[in-house]
């Protein structure tokens, strides 16, 4: 078997270990072999852009047919987060929070055409994995406080992880406000 067929293949056992298969329809299954070829192609691939995945996958199908395909799942309305992305991340999560501490980072970059992601992502190994995202229209700049508290909010569904403390997000923003009118008041007074 070559390099790639048993990177795929120990993918997609290690995704069904997670998995709880009971509760997945014959769609999900599929959604979930296409999660596993694009896992496969990424890590193969060392990228994220469809093409260079779809060129990593051991499939008998063609490039081509692979990015449409793979195009079609991420855009399906069925394929969310907290189906096919939160069973994965939180052993992940887990994992490193038994490690020691877990650091974050918050991002915000251009994807696609006049949209703009801000993303939050743990470093482990001198990577950044996306634990959670959101996208919305717009061009390079600065987003609105609104979306940086809907991002968190994200991020706080993951809190039961014991190494993993931060306050909930309706604290944070109190303390913001906090350390904003603090600085202002210092500012005034110099």
């Amino acid at each position: 078997m070559n390099n790639s067929r048993h990177t795929y293949h120990h993918i997609q056992k290690s995704l069904l270990q997670l998995y709880p298969q009971k509760c997945l329809n014959g769609h999900q299954v599929r959604h979930l072999n296409t999660l596993t070829a694009m896992i496969s192609g990424i890590v193969q691939g060392k990228s994220c852009h469809l093409e260079k995945i779809a060129r990593k996958v051991p499939e008998p199908t063609q490039v081509e047919s692979r990015v449409k395909r793979f195009s079609r799942v991420l855009k399906h309305e069925a394929v969310t987060t907290d189906l096919f992305f939160l069973p994965f991340i939180l052993p992940l999560l887990m994992g490193l929070a038994r490690r020691g501490f877990i650091t974050l980072a918050i991002d915000g970059s251009e994807v696609g055409r006049n949209c703009i992601v801000l993303m939050v992502s743990v470093i482990y190994r001198k990577r950044a994995i996306p634990i959670a995202w959101v996208v919305k229209k717009g061009s390079k700049g600065h987003l609105p406080e609104d979306v940086h508290l809907e991002l968190l909010t994200e991020v706080s569904r993951m809190h039961p992880l014991p190494a993993f403390p931060f306050p909930p997000v309706n604290e944070q923003h109190r303390a913001k406000e906090q350390a904003a009118r603090v600085g202002h008041g210092r500012r005034q007074g110099q």
